[in-house]
């Protein structure tokens, strides 16, 4: 079981791209916030999870020269088994916000080395499949797109507000029941 393990790694390695494909056909674009269409947005994404309540605080950030101020966004989900589920889900969310306001090309990253990898590979975790899938999937409807990694330290802003979002929603919840 272990050498075929080991063959179908090594099959599959030969196919990985190193990053998500770039995308080069047009969509229509209706919900522009003013962006210049050759701007390049950068997107950092993470997730703080808490396992006794299965619970993610989400969070995303959007900057670019044409922005005029960093935009950025949180949400609570319920019902995350795992820390890499949690941060799947917030590139997932991250890059629909994206497609919602319109923007065209991204750069997005993340501190989760893991997910980089399953974005950017053929090799799946069995966890994430499906938002794998559907990050994909939304890709595609960018002109042009990157998914990598960053460094802890480069992404606090995106990690201070998951952290934030999900205490806020653990507070609450908490006064609900006293």
């Amino acid at each position: 079981l272990a050498l075929a393990r080991e063959w179908n790694l090594a099959q599959n390695k030969e196919k990985a791209p190193k990053e998500v494909p770039k995308i080069t056909h047009q969509r229509n674009q209706q919900k522009d916030v003013g962006l210049d269409s050759n701007e390049t947005i950068r997107c950092t994404t993470d997730a703080a999870w808490e396992k006794d309540t299965q619970r993610a605080g989400l969070a995303w950030t959007f900057e670019g020269q044409g922005l005029p101020d960093r935009l950025q966004g949180s949400a609570i989900q319920h019902s995350v088994s795992s820390p890499l589920i949690a941060e799947a889900v917030a590139m997932r969310s991250a890059l629909r916000k994206a497609l919602a306001l319109g923007f065209h090309k991204i750069k997005a990253f993340t501190d989760n080395l893991t997910l980089v990898r399953a974005i950017n590979s053929n090799l799946q975790r069995k966890e994430i499949v499906g938002i794998i899938h559907d990050i994909r999937m939304i890709s595609s409807e960018f002109a042009s797109i990157s998914i990598s990694h960053i460094p802890r330290s480069e992404n606090f802003r995106s990690d201070s507000l998951a952290k934030a979002t999900l205490r806020s929603s653990l507070c609450f919840n908490s006064a609900l029941v006293l």
